[in-house]
Parts: C-alpha cells; sequence; structure tokens
C-alpha cells in the first residue's frame, strides 16, 4: 500500500524485479553450461569453445520476476573452417552438434528452441544458449532457426543500452522493467528487445518521475514502433508486427495513454487514490493500493 503515486511506483519496482535468490540461482547454472561446452569442445577439438558471455536482459539489467530464462552466447572458434565446409548451408546441424554436449547431463531436459539450445530446470530460470561464429565482417553469425544464418552483434547491444542508461540518468532500465510488466500484462504485443530499444529512443532526458515518463511513452511510442537495431543488423525491430498486430498494438497505447494522463491530472490536483487506482488498472493486481 502507498499514500503517494512515486511511493507506489517505488514499491512496484522493487515488486517486480528479481529477489536476490532468484538473481543468485542463475550464476551456478551458467557455470554448469559453460563447464559442458567446455568438456566438449576443449582446445583439441576442431571446433573450440572461445567463450560465453550472457546477453539479452540479464546483460542489459532489465530482468523481471519470474525469471523465465536467461539467455547465454556461446562463441566458437572457427579457425579450422567449420562453417565453410560443413555448416554454412546447415546451421541447424552446427546448433545440433551443440545441443549434443548436453547428452547424459543431469539437467532436467535438454531440446532446441529455435536459434538456442535450452536447458531446461524443474526449478528456476531456463538457460538458453545461442551458439554462434565470430564473423570476420564484425559481429556473429547465429543460426536463423531454419539452415541459414543471421548477422548479430550483442556486444554492440549491451555497451548501447549502458550507454543509454548513463545518458538518462540512469533512469532507463527501471522505465524498462515497468514497461516490461506493462507488455507482460496485456499479452505481450511487443518483443522485449524491441521494446528496450523504443524506449531508449523516445526520450531525450528522463528524470526519476516515473508516472510523467510513462504517461509520454504511451503517447510517444504510438508513432515509434519503427527503430533500428542498434547493432546495425537487425535493421527495423519492429518487422515482426503484422499490420493487424500493429493496429491492436496502437489501440492498446492509446488506451493507456489516456488512462495515464488521467492518472498524472489526478496526482497533480492531489488526489494521489485516484491517480493509483487508475495506474492500478493499467499495471495489475501487483499494483499497490492507495493507503
Amino acid at each position: 500500500m502507498a499514500w503517494t503515486v512515486a511511493s507506489a511506483f517505488v514499491e512496484f519496482e522493487n515488486t517486480i524485479q528479481p529477489t536476490a535468490v532468484q538473481s543468485g540461482n542463475i550464476q551456478p547454472k551458467i557455470n554448469t553450461a559453460h563447464g559442458y561446452l567446455t568438456r566438449a569442445f576443449p582446445a583439441t577439438s576442431n571446433m573450440p569453445l572461445w567463450r560465453t558471455v550472457m546477453i539479452g536482459s540479464a546483460a542489459y539489467g532489465t530482468l523481471i520476476r519470474p525469471i523465465d530464462d536467461i539467455d547465454l552466447m556461446a562463441v566458437f572458434d572457427d579457425s579450422q573452417g567449420n562453417y565453410q565446409n560443413s555448416y554454412q548451408n546447415n546451421s541447424q546441424a552446427f546448433i545440433q552438434r551443440v545441443r549434443y554436449a548436453f547428452n547424459g547431463c543431469r539437467i532436467e531436459t535438454v531440446g532446441v528452441r529455435g536459434q538456442a539450445v535450452r536447458l531446461f530446470y524443474r526449478s528456476g530460470a531456463s538457460i538458453d544458449i545461442a551458439p554462434v561464429f565470430k564473423w570476420g565482417g564484425g559481429g556473429y553469425i547465429l543460426p536463423s532457426g531454419s539452415n541459414s544464418w543471421i548477422r548479430t552483434d550483442p556486444d554492440v547491444q549491451i555497451q548501447w543500452f549502458r550507454d543509454q542508461n548513463q545518458r538518462l540518468n540512469y533512469n532507463l532500465l527501471p522505465m524498462i522493467r515497468l514497461l516490461k510488466r506493462w507488455n507482460n500484462g496485456h499479452g505481450k504485443q511487443l518483443k522485449s528487445y524491441h521494446l528496450g530499444v523504443m524506449v531508449a529512443r523516445v526520450f531525450g532526458s528522463l528524470n526519476a518521475n516515473r508516472s510523467d515518463a510513462i504517461s509520454k511513452f504511451f503517447i510517444w511510442a504510438q508513432s515509434n514502433l519503427n527503430v533500428q537495431d542498434p547493432a546495425g543488423y537487425s535493421g527495423d525491430l519492429s518487422v515482426y508486427l503484422t499490420p493487424l498486430a500493429r493496429l491492436n498494438l496502437s489501440a492498446r497505447l492509446a488506451s493507456a495513454a489516456t488512462r495515464a494522463s488521467n492518472a498524472v491530472a489526478a496526482e497533480r490536483r492531489g488526489d494521489n487514490r485516484e491517480a493509483i487506482r487508475l495506474w492500478g488498472i493499467e499495471f495489475g493486481s501487483e499494483f499497490p493500493t492507495y493507503g
């Protein structure tokens, strides 16, 4: 419960962030995955493991609870020409070779999920391993989910989010976490990475006034769905949205903008009870109540 909108958002931010226990369970799983890969692809292998590194929300600092999965990039040395000789036209054979590294391991379930090898656990987050080769022209090449490859560069993406968070007075990551929770509560119409880039792109400046910033985002986002991948490889991040999905998303953002504007107006006239009630409708039952 909260007496002011500001304190309600502080409480809500604490509610949606992973707990210390949840966060603490991540690194042991990462270490286990790294260990299996290192043993399966040692320096003497024709495709040795070069490094593993966390990517995605865990690396950007935008995880929210519950933690469904953690993304791990596994970079393999291609000095012996495996890509050219064996996998150029069969990226699924490459990803299956990485999946076989976990045969006989003590992880509950191991499978392939699109572009990643997924390690399922009985409790807590799964680990999604994205196997890649370093690409001479910059970045990495990743199996596309069929037999082709796509270019990507998580290193650039991670640094870009760090730079944008600093530019926006370290208010960017909390905003992304809040809007991820909002997005999850309304059908996950936006992909997580796309949403994060949108939040960073629409703001020239940010302060700690969450209600005002979120209200502005809902207004500005309607005309800022088309944003480019900061790494320079994926182009327009909104291409997955069909015309109907865009129409539905625009309607949802417009509805959110109206309710948010009413909440901000209520807060400005001193009616925190009404403002908190309206934010609670938009963010769901986890949002604190007045009092």
